[in-house]
This record gives structure tokens, C-alpha cells and sequence, in this order.
């Protein structure tokens, strides 16, 4: 033959001069028991990658007269070197490279028509390049025929339409064999992400394709969610021991990877099993906590908070996409009763402010939100039905179901479905002690009220403001007390005998206002006592002796009614000896470093004094001072050893790296440590770094708030004072500025 004239292809490879016609017999026999023997692999390799189409070259023979044919090609590009050289081993042809990265392509002849019979229908995105090089096509046409086929198959067809699948139902049978997974994850280089030590378990796998048949099959078989990018699909489906078994059943058949690298495959996933066996073990610590607190977390949600399902724009590396998602989220006006939240359900991890109303919000999505949603007592959880139905369903369905889905109960709101809910349904539920607990602990109000004529009289009041009215009214039906309508919000009230009945029922199922209960409920004792004492130090610190305290703690509770001055006194100056709080004539101190209440969960009585924590926190940071980033006061010392601690410990990792950056001298140091970030913070005047200033001045920010946010919530029982007239963001910025000059 003569040289090449020109070529036509509709893979718009670049141009290959030369072929290599034939292969030698050895290799021809060697490639076809290779062939056969990888029939299933070849399938799921091609049907997600490279290139199958056909050339029309033009060439001279020996008299000069020009000929053009056609003849079937594969190709595929963006390998390794390894790689394509197992694919000319195992298929013939050749390869050559291609800026930076290496090209296989099979040879002129019979072999790209012996691959494609190979292949068959276990490629069924390439069914219409593989039928056209059938022997009863292919093999009986003449030059002319083929050459016009061709130019039909590159020019005629997009690439949609050459990619067609005209029977999608063969996925679900071929993605169940190993080889055909093996083929797949070779052709999306799956292996590598799990080949490497250096490499943690990424949380998920993404496997994107325009071939959405595909990805449902997998995600039928494997689980994992389908995606909608703006030229294709992805499947997402969540990294843990199960989806390593699968890639580890999957390699022991791909032909790309050698014996070393299945091994390391394999250590991979040994080093990391422990890391999959624990994400395991959490959820079912999850499920167990969430189970034994079904009806009350049914009560919470039934009265308020958050259960919903959205529909947004997504994005990540593949563009942008329609995505679904379920969502749980409390809020409160409480950091504290928040944080306890977090601590009996651990589902609940980070805690977050909401906007500069000094709220307090945890969320879940997706995973967590269906384990919790399904956790609940779903006989209790009337008006949450809709998503509870949607929560089991919900890793069942494509993105676009989801998508929909959650345009659909987006349609409905909380109010009207609780509207559906007849009151006789209700009156069966809260015959149920830690279901109505649930409802005082999620949207419940206690206080001490103060009545009579001189209004020395208090009275224990438990109030429930709601949008569902039938559950409201099924609670006075049982309980008593008054429903009263606000617009569109309506409240429940109790007080006095019906309020302590009430408290009796549901006391030993309280949480989140089990400490607020007892303020209320049980006066009398020394915990409530200190709580008291509490209240009235909260509300400022600047000129105070125990006889003023006295005063008004008469003033504010009859305190003189069941307990007499000296037992008063004494208490007092137990609870504060150490730092001097109160002193006579309105002296202060620095000293306030000590000062722990007893009986409500070890809380720094500091920290709910506007006044106390400013104060403190101009001391603290003279020395070391450990703070969570929501601004709980953890410890303070000059060093780790020496600390004075306010809250529990951090584990003895995060102990060992605090004595670390005291030898190095870091002025700020930032860790997360049981579910909390914790920034170490000393040397305040040698922080350079502008992000760490920013975090101190959050950190300090939130602290103050946390203080003042007290002082309002109970504005009434502190006799009304007057409210901080200064931002806690203000304070924070003079705070740092003072202790830098």
C-alpha cells in the first residue's frame, strides 16, 4: 500500500500516520483467550469510557490510483503508561503518548470487530456501534456499504443518539457481576482513591456519567443518591465497610492492577476498617439513644421545631445541580438548655447562632435527619407523619424524586398539617408522661409569678405557646387551665395546684427544663437556694453586700418564709468564699476566677452575669484562658498544669497538644474536642494573624451574649432590671483593644 491521504473519524482523535496491520498468531490466540476470558470487564470498561467509532482514510496504490475505505476503531485516552500497555497486552493494537498522558488504540483489520463481538450486550450504551460491526452487518458488506455506514454512524448521529439505551433493564443484571463493576471503576480510575496510604477514606464515592441508566442500577444495588449536573449525572453513595467490600470484590477482576496493587488496595481497607466499624457502632448508639426517648422527642416535634424537606440549587466539582434534602432543626433562646440537648442526644453536634437575636439552633440532614425522623415514636408524631413516610423512603429515590418530593411537602406547611389532626387523637396522646414532657421541654415557659395585692405571693406557671390549637386544647382537656388566641398562635397556661400536678406527671421524663423545674417547683431546697442567689448576682455585681442581696432576694422570692439571715448569710458566703463576689460598700474584685454553682450542671455562676463575665474575661486573658467558641468558659491558669477548670475536661489527646503549644509559645491555638471547638488564648497583645483576632473577638462575643441573653430571658423574675445598654460585639472589640495597647 501507499501513504496515508486523509482521514476522517468521529472520535476527533488527533492524526495516527502509521498502524501496525497485523498481529503475529502467538499474540492473535493469547488476545482472543483474553478476549473471552474479560468479556464482562470489556463491557463495563467500554461502556463508560474511550472511544468506539470509525476512520475513512484515503490512500494510493502502486498505479497512483486513490481508494478510500472504512473500518472500525476503538480507542481510549488519558491513561497511565501502565495502564494502556495491560490494554495493548491484553487487545493488541498500540499506543502512543499524548500530552502528558498515554493513548491505546486497537488495530487495523479484524480486531476492533472481534472486541465488539466480544462485548455483545454487555455494553448496552454501545449497542448501535457493536450491531453495526456484527458479521451479519459488518462481515457481508462490501467496501462501498461500509464506507457509506460509516460516514451515516460519524456524521448522521449526535452523540446522544449513538450512545442510546435502547434496554436499560440489562444494568440491573450486569452491574450484580464483579467484572462488570471491576470495568467500571477501571475506566473511572475508582482504584486509585483507595491505592494510596497517604489518602484518608474520602466520606463518599462520586461516579460520573451521562449514562443516567447506569447510575440507577448502581444506586438500586448499592444505595447512594443520583444527582443532576448540567451534562450528566453523578452517583454519590456514602464511603463505609460496605462499598469497600464491593471495590475489593470488584479489583480481584480487573486486569489494570497488578498484584502489588491489590494488595495495597487491600491494606487500605484494613487500616481503615476500624474507622468504618466505628461510623457504624455511632449509628447504632444514635438509634439507641433516639429510641429511648421516642415519645419525648415525639412531643417536642409535635408542639414545634423543625421538620422539613427543601429543594435547592447544588454545587461541586461536576457544576451545578437540583438536589433534595431533609432537615431537622431546634432552636431555642437558651444556649444551655441547647447544649444539653446536644448531650442526651449525641446525634446533635454543632450548635450555631441564629442571626443577632441570641438564639440558639442545631440542625440535621439527610442521614442523620431519616435516623432520627425513623427513631421517633411514630404513633405519637401525628402531624409528622408526611415526612416520616418520606424519611423511609427517602435513599430509595433518584435526585430528581427527591427534588420533587420535596417541592411537594414544601406545598404544605407545619400549621396546616397539624390543622388535619383531630383533637380526639391528641387526647389519647398526652395520657402519656414523657410525650408531654417532650411538649414542655420544646416549647414549654416556667416561671414563679407574683400575685397578691403587695404581689409577695408566687406561683408556680407553666405556659405552652403553640400554632396547634387541637393539641393545646387536648391538654386543657386533661390538665386544666386557660387556652388563649394570640392572632394565630394560641397559648396554654397553668398555675399553682394544676401547675405542681403537671410538674409530678411529667418530672422524671424532663430534660431540657428539668434545672428551670426545679427553681420553680422545689424552692425549698439548697440546690434552689443557690439558684436564688444565682438570679440576683446575674443581674449585676457592682455594688452588692449580703445584707443588699438579703434585701432583695425578700424582695423577689419571701426568702425569709423558709429560710432564716445567718442560714442565709452562711450559704452565701460558702457559694462565694473563695471569690469574693460580694463584698461590703460595693468593693470588687478581680478575683473572680473560682466561683462554680452547685446544682446546675457545674455552670460558672459568672457566666450568667452581663457584669461578672466582663470582668472576668479582662482577668482571664492576663493569663491563659481555654473557651469554646460559643464562649463557655472551659479553664484559666498560667499553664495546662495549673488550670482551674469550670467544665469537663478535654480527652488526654487534646491535652497533650494544649502542653505542646505551651512549650512552643503559640499566642492562639484552636482544637476541636468532643463535639466542641476550643481556643486556647494567651499572649492576647502577640496574636498577628487577623483570623485568629477575628475568632478571639467571636469567641468573647459570644460569652457576653450568652450573659445577656440570661438577664433578659428571665427579665421578670429578676424583678425587671435594667437591660444591658451595651453590644456584646462592643464590648468584645473594647475588651481586646484594652488588653493589645
Amino acid at each position: 500500500m501507499g501513504s496515508t491521504g486523509n482521514s476522517e473519524t468521529g472520535s476527533n482523535s488527533s492524526q495516527i500516520t502509521q498502524f501496525k496491520q497485523f498481529d503475529s498468531p502467538y499474540h492473535l490466540e493469547q488476545q482472543e483467550n483474553e478476549l473471552s476470558k474479560h468479556a464482562l470487564w470489556l463491557g463495563g470498561f467500554f461502556d463508560t469510557s474511550g472511544s468506539m467509532s470509525f476512520r475513512i482514510s484515503t490512500r494510493n496504490d502502486e498505479g497512483g490510483n486513490s481508494y478510500t475505505y472504512a473500518y472500525p476503531l476503538i480507542s481510549v485516552q488519558g491513561k497511565s503508561r501502565r495502564e494502556v500497555e495491560k490494554l495493548k497486552q491484553m487487545l493488541g493494537g498500540r499506543i502512543e503518548e499524548q500530552k502528558g498522558s498515554w493513548k491505546w488504540q486497537s488495530s487495523l483489520g479484524q480486531k476492533a470487530t472481534d472486541i465488539a463481538g466480544t462485548i455483545g450486550e454487555r455494553a448496552p450504551s454501545r449497542q448501535g456501534f457493536i450491531k453495526l460491526c456484527s458479521p451479519d452487518l459488518w462481515g457481508k458488506m462490501s467496501p462501498e456499504d461500509r464506507l457509506t455506514s460509516a460516514r451515516r454512524y460519524i456524521n448522521e448521529g449526535s452523540r446522544d443518539v449513538k450512545r442510546e439505551v435502547t434496554s436499560p433493564s440489562l444494568y440491573d443484571e450486569l452491574v450484580q457481576h464483579n467484572e462488570f463493576l471491576a470495568g467500571i471503576f477501571d475506566s473511572k480510575s475508582v482504584f486509585d482513591l483507595f491505592i494510596s496510604e497517604d489518602i484518608n477514606p474520602p466520606a463518599s464515592l462520586r461516579l460520573f456519567s451521562e449514562n443516567n441508566f447506569l447510575l440507577e442500577a448502581l444506586s438500586k444495588h448499592y444505595g447512594g443518591d443520583i444527582k443532576q449536573m448540567d451534562h450528566g449525572h453523578v452517583w454519590v453513595v456514602k464511603a463505609d465497610k460496605r462499598l469497600a467490600n464491593i471495590i475489593e470484590n470488584a479489583a480481584t477482576y480487573s486486569p489494570l492492577l497488578n498484584g502489588d496493587d491489590k494488595k495495597k488496595l487491600g491494606d487500605y481497607f484494613r487500616k481503615h476498617e476500624q474507622f468504618w466499624r466505628d461510623e457504624e457502632a455511632q449509628e447504632k448508639e444514635w438509634e439507641q439513644e433516639i429510641e429511648s426517648k421516642g415519645k419525648w422527642l415525639s412531643g417536642m416535634f409535635e408542639i414545634g421545631s423543625e421538620m422539613n424537606a427543601r429543594s435547592f440549587i447544588g454545587s461541586g466539582k461536576e457544576g451545578e445541580y437540583d438536589r433534595g434534602r431533609l432537615d431537622i432543626t431546634f432552636t431555642d433562646g437558651s444556649l444551655e438548655r441547647v447544649q444539653t440537648l446536644t448531650e442526651s442526644l449525641t446525634i446533635f453536634e454543632s450548635i450555631y447562632r441564629v442571626g443577632e437575636h441570641n438564639s440558639w439552633r442545631v440542625k440535621l440532614s439527610d442521614r442523620k435527619a431519616k435516623i432520627l425522623a425513623l427513631g421517633m415514636a411514630s404513633d405519637y408524631s401525628p402531624s409528622r407523619q408526611e415526612f416520616i413516610t418520606l424519611a423511609e423512603k427517602w435513599d430509595k429515590l433518584t435526585t430528581e424524586q427527591k427534588v420533587e418530593e420535596a417541592r411537594m411537602f414544601q406545598e404544605g406547611t407545619t400549621s396546616e398539617r397539624q390543622a388535619l389532626v383531630d383533637q380526639s387523637v391528641y387526647d389519647q396522646l398526652v395520657k402519656n408522661a414523657e410525650f408531654v414532657a417532650g411538649i414542655i421541654d420544646g416549647r414549654g415557659y416556667m416561671a414563679l409569678v407574683r400575685r397578691g395585692e403587695d404581689l409577695r405571693e408566687l406561683y408556680p406557671t407553666i405556659k405552652v405557646a403553640s400554632t396547634n390549637e387541637s393539641l393545646l386544647k387536648a391538654l386543657g382537656k386533661k390538665f386544666g387551665g386557660n387556652l388563649d388566641e394570640d392572632n394565630t398562635s394560641f397559648q396554654w397556661t397553668v398555675s399553682q395546684s394544676t401547675a405542681n400536678q403537671l410538674y409530678e406527671f411529667i418530672k422524671p421524663h424532663l430534660v431540657l427544663r428539668k434545672e428551670k423545674a426545679r427553681e420553680v417547683f422545689e424552692r425549698g431546697s439548697h440546690d434552689e437556694l443557690n439558684n436564688l442567689v444565682l438570679r440576683v448576682l446575674a443581674v449585676d455585681l457592682s455594688s452588692m453586700s449580703v445584707e443588699s442581696v438579703w434585701n432583695r432576694m425578700e424582695k423577689i422570692a419571701g426568702i425569709s418564709e423558709y429560710v432564716s439571715f445567718a442560714n442565709f448569710r452562711r450559704s452565701v458566703n460558702n457559694l462565694v468564699a473563695e471569690g469574693q463576689i460580694i463584698e461590703e460598700k460595693g468593693q470588687r474584685r478581680e478575683n473572680l476566677l473560682r466561683i462554680n454553682l452547685d446544682g446546675v450542671r457545674n455552670t460558672s455562676i459568672i457566666q450568667h452575669s452581663p457584669a461578672a463575665i466582663e470582668q472576668f474575661l479582662r482577668t482571664a486573658l492576663k493569663e491563659e484562658l481555654l473557651i469554646t467558641a460559643l464562649g463557655g468558659i472551659v479553664a484559666i491558669g498560667s499553664n495546662v498544669e495549673s488550670y482551674r477548670w469550670f467544665s469537663e475536661k478535654p480527652t488526654n489527646s487534646v491535652m497533650r497538644r494544649l502542653r505542646e503549644t505551651g512549650d512552643t509559645g503559640i499566642p492562639f491555638f484552636q482544637v476541636g474536642d468532643k463535639g466542641r471547638v476550643l481556643n486556647l488564648i494567651r499572649k492576647i497583645h502577640a496574636i498577628r494573624d487577623i483570623r485568629e483576632l477575628n475568632a478571639l473577638k467571636e469567641t468573647l462575643e459570644n460569652a457576653i451574649a450568652n450573659a445577656q441573653s440570661y438577664v433578659i430571658e428571665n427579665y421578670d423574675e429578676l424583678g425587671r432590671p435594667p437591660l444591658p445598654s451595651r453590644q456584646p460585639r462592643e464590648i468584645a472589640e473594647e475588651i481586646v483593644q484594652s488588653l493589645r495597647t
